[in-house]
């Protein structure tokens, strides 16, 4: 898949275990509304963001990482 790829982005595998926060119905894909999630990384840092689907049907994720959990917590 990447073989021919002209990029300087870096592809990473990141082991999560994730945990949805709640849910954005205001999508363009009414069936399919944007999750917002968090998620502990290996190291004990958190993750959180959104995955939405766009107008041609793929998924875009969103997300930061942060030092501690209760820094996101206001989502």
């Amino acid at each position: 898949m990447f073989r021919e790829l002209m990029t300087d982005e870096a592809f990473r595998v990141l082991p999560v275990h994730f945990r949805v926060l709640g849910i954005d119905p205001k999508s363009i894909h009414p069936t399919r509304p944007g999750l917002i999630f968090a998620g502990e990384v290996r190291d004990g840092q958190t993750m959180v963001g959104r995955v939405d689907m766009t107008p041609e049907g793929h998924l875009r994720w969103k997300w930061v990482r942060l030092c501690s959990f209760e820094l996101c917590c206001d989502l």
